[in-house]
C-alpha cells in the first residue's frame, strides 16, 4: 500500500487552456483504475465532477473531483484552477509539465 502525498494542484492558463485541460488531461477511474464516462461541460460551460479522476501521464496522480465554473470568465482572461489532488509515493514534477503541454498551448 502505497504512501500518499495530497495537497493542491494549480493549473494556470486561459479559459480555454483550462477547458482543454480538465476534458483532455483528467479522465475519471473507479478505484480499480479502470476508465468511467469522461468529463463534460454542461449548458452553462462548467464542468463539474464527483469522480477520482487519473491525471494522464502521471503513473499514480490523481484528482479528487472536479468544480471548475468557466461561465465566470471571459475567453482571454486567465485564471488558476485548484484541484484537491494525491499522488502514490511522490509527485513527479516532469509527468506533470508534460500533460500541461500535451493539453494546454503553452
Amino acid at each position: 500500500m502505497p504512501n500518499w502525498c495530497e495537497g493542491a494542484l494549480k493549473v494556470r492558463g486561459t479559459k480555454e487552456n483550462i477547458k482543454r485541460f480538465v476534458l483532455e488531461g483528467l479522465h475519471p477511474v473507479d478505484l480499480f483504475g479502470d476508465a468511467k464516462s469522461e468529463l463534460t461541460v454542461n449548458e452553462f460551460g462548467d464542468i463539474n465532477s464527483n469522480e477520482t479522476c487519473w491525471i494522464e501521464e502521471t503513473r499514480r496522480g490523481f484528482v479528487e473531483g472536479v468544480e471548475v465554473y468557466l461561465s465566470e470568465y471571459e475567453d482571454d482572461e486567465r485564471l488558476t484552477a485548484v484541484f484537491d489532488s494525491k499522488f502514490a509515493w511522490g509527485i513527479n514534477a516532469d509527468e506533470l509539465l508534460r500533460t500541461c503541454k500535451n493539453t494546454m498551448s503553452i
